[in-house]
């Protein structure tokens, strides 16, 4: 009977592993929210940053997806550049779910609220690899 369990896990979890590991950050992904932080509501004008890891090293590719807060929909992704900056123009006033990922590292969310806020405040993107106690986060700087 366990032979046939292990079976059973190979053939569902598998191709749904490799699956999220094709898309790639501009397709439109469901959001996941796989980490057990999440900070918020950080209020910005505008969606834009950098990523770093857990030494401030910058993480050229991360994938950074941002979602309505309600509804959970789908609104738009960018890759981090060399820099490791983002940038997410032309979005709307009103809350929403920045989730980043990278191979290897633990997924980091927060909820935003863009609007019209005081300062130009930029967001930071921390990433953690997996495994580690404390996860990926986003905060303001």
């Amino acid at each position: 009977m366990c032979y046939y369990g292990l079976i059973a896990y190979c053939i569902l979890a598998v191709p749904a592993a490799t699956l999220a590991s094709e898309q790639p950050c501009n397709k439109p992904l469901r959001m996941k929210i796989a980490t057990r932080w999440t900070i918020g509501p950080l209020r910005v004008q505008r969606i834009r940053g950098t990523a770093v890891d857990f030494n401030g090293v910058v993480i050229p590719g991360a994938c950074i997806l941002l979602f309505s807060e309600s509804g959970h929909k789908f609104i738009a992704s960018v890759e981090s550049g060399k820099d490791g900056g983002f940038a997410l123009s032309d979005v709307s006033p009103g809350a929403y779910r920045l989730v980043s990922r990278y191979d290897n590292f633990s997924v980091a969310n927060a909820r935003v609220d863009v609007g019209r806020f005081s300062g130009r405040r930029a967001l930071v993107v921390r990433m953690r690899p997996v495994g580690i106690d404390t996860g990926s986060y986003i905060e303001l700087r």
